[in-house]
């Protein structure tokens, strides 16, 4: 068959369209407990998401982060925290996460979403934190020679992430962190049972252009 241009662009939104719904149907399956994570309406190659640490050095934080799903199908997905994070495997000017720890556990090209968004919850398990040959060797080193230091700026990490949680973002995207925390800014308790709620809402209704009525809908169920 013969397409025109036109015709293979469909061809291509289509295609796109189609992987992007493998990716957030695997990721719904294989998260790990205390991540939530949307498309953005704007682009659904960007998606956003807030994580909630429960064990480790970094008990307590709640940090909002980026995936960016690469053009070609065999590109590995960028992760990229919103928050400031001090962690050997994060660069700290650009939130970056270093997705090449990951290669000894997976071949890039078979990353998936989910993988990397798993691994960035992984990097704050106590176990996880002594990587080598990582993006930020200087809190590498600290950690190594300094203990203490380190887990005097995590604990600060921690603090400021809760701190942050009901700042308002530039993002006007009807999906993002910004619309959801506007939604009960008195009771930070309740954010990730809203995110709880959230998640399989969108799930079924990803057409839905008014999240956040949806959102408000959800908190109501939340506090009966």
């Amino acid at each position: 068959l013969v397409f025109s241009d036109m015709e293979e662009a469909v061809v291509d939104l289509i295609r796109q369209d189609y992987l992007i719904s493998v990716e957030y149907a695997l990721f719904m399956r294989k998260r790990r407990s205390g991540v939530y994570c949307i498309p953005t309406v704007a682009n659904s190659m960007e998606w956003a998401g807030v994580m909630f640490i429960r064990v480790g050095v970094f008990q307590g934080a709640i940090f909002r982060f980026r995936v960016y799903l690469p053009d070609d199908e065999n590109g590995v997905p960028s992760f990229r925290f919103e928050n400031d994070v001090y962690h050997p495997a994060v660069d700290r000017k650009t939130g970056e996460l270093d997705t090449s720890l990951l290669y000894s556990q997976c071949s890039a090209d078979k990353l998936h979403v989910y993988h990397v968004i798993n691994f960035a919850q992984e990097i704050f398990d106590h176990s996880a934190l002594r990587f080598k040959n990582c993006i930020s060797g200087e809190i590498s080193r600290q950690l190594q020679e300094q203990p203490e230091e380190f887990f005097a700026k995590a604990k600060n990490c921690v603090f400021q992430s809760r701190e942050a949680i009901f700042d308002l973002l530039s993002s006007e995207d009807e999906h993002s962190i910004r619309s959801l925390y506007a939604l009960e800014p008195s009771n930070p308790r309740t954010v990730e049972a809203i995110y709880f709620q959230l998640q399989p809402v969108y799930t079924l209704r990803q057409d839905s252009g008014n999240f956040v009525q949806q959102a408000a809908t959800s908190l109501k169920s939340v506090r009966q």
